[in-house]
């Protein structure tokens, strides 16, 4: 995308954050930033979102932990287990989607521990401290003593949006939202599948 969007417009300065998604969504709606990438679900009036790609859950687990030996774990699997996550107020969305699969596969997750980026998430995991349901993309940090599963329930997922301000004219959010479109056109999802790029 950045690439892509660089090439069309060499001379547009583009400046970088690492927001958590609540945080980007204020920073959106007070006109701070003009263009989000965050996960999906996000609910809030005011701001129109752009699907990327998805991007499946997995379960990080501790290397010696009882399902490491699987080949893939079940969300029933987990009931009982000490749960990892990232704040709620952190990523609204990401935190109800995690408790909803798990309450529909009949249990409540038991959050013991709550830490944020992905890559203090996956470390408390790698420390025995519990287990983490996180994106497959979070499977580049590779940190000792940490097994990456996937879910049996495939229909369990997340994924990537472009977010910006509902009718937002500016002519270059339109451009980005364009050079997006047509970048991952020609692209794979970070699971192999063909990105979609929905309105």
């Amino acid at each position: 995308m950045l690439r892509a969007f660089h090439a069309r417009h060499p001379h547009v300065h583009l400046s970088f954050e690492s927001l958590a998604t609540t945080d980007q969504i204020k920073a959106l709606l007070e006109g701070k930033i003009d263009v989000g990438i965050v996960r999906l679900p996000v609910r809030s009036d005011g701001i129109a979102t752009h699907r990327l790609v998805s991007d499946p859950f997995v379960v990080a687990l501790p290397g010696d932990h009882r399902l490491a030996r699987q080949k893939n774990v079940s969300l029933r699997d987990l009931a009982g287990e000490p749960f990892l996550i990232s704040p709620r107020e952190a990523a609204v969305g990401y935190y109800d989607e995690i408790v909803s699969h798990c309450e529909r596969s009949g249990f409540t997750p038991r959050f013991i521990h709550h830490a944020r980026p992905f890559s203090m998430l996956v470390g408390l995991v790698g420390a025995g401290l519990g287990v983490a349901i996180v994106p497959q993309s979070t499977q580049y940090l590779r940190p000792a003593k940490v097994v990456y599963r996937p879910l049996r329930e495939r229909a369990v997922k997340t994924a990537f949006a472009l977010v910006v301000r509902e009718g937002d004219r500016s002519p270059l959010v339109a451009q980005f939202i364009a050079v997006t479109r047509k970048a991952l056109r020609g692209s794979k999802s970070v699971n192999g599948s063909d990105p979609a790029f929905d309105s």
